[in-house]
């Protein structure tokens, strides 16, 4: 049996990093034996972090906002450290023995999330070339969905060097895919985030996720990764078309917004749940598109501020664009909710179907024809 070294963002706060890396390791499973490296960056790895220090000015609100919400930011960790704990297999090995790790494992596989926008791992804007795998050696090194976020790929920068000794590349965005494969002359294949890869039963039956009690109030349910006016607004839409509950899972003390339930910190499990037992979802993340799309539930996609591309094309892929909120104009569209997901069901199982040929292909070696779709 291969033993297999995931490298991705696994120790975080946030429900999208955490629930793909589990995800990644799930489908991995299926390939090999699999262990989590326990690589924590250090930018990403302060949302562990109880209070989070720094020197720039804006860590000084940071740091009165969690003194605020201290007692919920203790639990929130808690709860995310139980999932980590109990659902992860994580290794041994720690940043300071990565070294060592490269004679332990077969095949290593970087991704998925934002590992490839410096944006998002580094606070300086540089890339971190541990989730590039420069430290891997004499193995097999494979991409699965990673994703660069907003940044502009250039030629012969940290980014391009180092995938052109990966056997194989993929990335989460068709349009990402186009660009990295023109500037290094190779196929960069296009797939499904790893969250993707699960349909609906398998995360019900992996997190035990329930119903909800009879006569249980109807809701609409919020995961906004920014709060922004697009999204104010199309709450407050939805709120008078429906005339039901307001539930909302974000960890921000200050929400300025008319919710009926604020969970400040809610577990991956209880998120998931949340979602899918929610009338509807009102979401401008990614992570929260995936998973009403994978679960048929009905949901409106506001435009996110930053790095729209990952909604933008995951919603074309499926032929749901017309889903999507981007400019205020849009809101007289919402007076139908409904979603017809029959055509989008199928195309998901199609990009599911090929992503995991994608991934079997490169771990057992055997011949991939990628998708021109």
């Amino acid at each position: 049996m291969k033993k297999i070294g995931l490298v991705t963002i696994h120790a975080t706060t946030n429900y999208g990093g955490v629930l793909q890396a589990f995800a990644t390791q799930k489908v991995l499973e299926r390939y090999g034996d699999v262990q989590i490296v326990d690589y924590r960056n250090s930018f990403v790895d302060k949302t562990m972090q109880l209070i989070r220090f720094g020197r720039k000015p804006r860590d000084v609100l940071r740091v009165l906002k969690d003194l605020f919400r201290l007692y919920p930011r203790y639990q929130v960790i808690k709860k995310f450290q139980t999932f980590i704990d109990e659902n992860m297999n994580v290794s041994s090995f720690a940043n300071s023995r990565l070294v060592e790790v490269s004679n332990e494992f077969d095949i290593f596989v970087t991704g998925s999330d934002q590992i490839w926008n410096p944006s998002t791992v580094s606070e300086n804007y540089q890339f971190d070339e541990v989730f590039l795998l420069d430290f891997v050696k004499g193995r097999k090194k494979v991409a699965y969905a990673s994703s660069i976020g907003d940044y502009s790929v250039k030629d012969g920068d940290i980014l391009t060097s180092r995938l052109k000794d990966f056997d194989h590349l993929s990335v989460r965005e068709k349009s990402a895919a186009t660009v990295i494969s023109n500037v290094l002359g190779r196929e960069v294949c296009h797939v499904l985030d790893p969250t993707l890869l699960l349909n609906k039963s398998e995360w019900v039956e992996h997190l035990k996720i329930k119903g909800l009690p009879k006569n249980s109030n109807r809701y609409i349910f919020i995961y906004a990764l920014k709060k922004d006016y697009l999204l104010k607004e199309t709450v407050k839409y939805i709120s008078s078309l429906l005339n039901i509950d307001v539930v909302i899972v974000d960890q921000d003390p200050f929400l300025d917004l008319p919710v009926t339930k604020h969970y400040r910190d809610a577990s991956p499990s209880e998120f998931i749940s949340l979602l899918l037992n929610a009338e509807i979802v009102v979401t401008n993340s990614f992570h929260g598109v995936a998973f009403s799309l994978n679960f048929e539930q009905p949901f409106v996609a506001v435009i996110p501020p930053s790095s729209p591309s990952r909604v933008t094309d995951l919603l074309s892929s499926v032929g749901l664009s017309h889903k999507l909120i981007s400019n205020i104009s849009n809101l007289d569209s919402l007076d139908d909710l409904d979603v017809d997901f029959n055509e989008a069901t199928n195309k998901l199982d199609e990009l599911r179907a090929l992503s995991l040929h994608y991934l079997e292909s490169s771990i057992l070696e055997k011949g991939y024809e990628a998708s021109k779709t």
